[in-house]
């Protein structure tokens, strides 16, 4: 993934590069746990669609689906 950061290193440069939180003081201010937060910036699970748009809100990011018309 050459200049492509994965979720969790996205989540974890906008906890320090914007708001500069440890990960407690983040997982607080998203509501969620501490442990959640570093096992996903870790890459240790995969968390649902709507943790992730929690994690990335504060950074201005948001998943989402779109459609693609595709030819056959």
């Amino acid at each position: 993934m050459a200049g492509q950061l994965s979720i969790g290193e996205t989540i974890k440069a906008i906890r320090i590069n914007l708001y500069g939180m440890t990960q407690t003081q983040y997982a607080a201010f998203i509501n969620i746990s501490d442990k959640t937060l570093r096992d996903i910036e870790k890459g240790h699970i995969d968390p649902r669609l709507s943790i992730l748009n929690k994690l990335l809100k504060p950074g201005g990011f948001e998943i989402g689906v779109r459609l693609v018309q595709r030819h056959l």
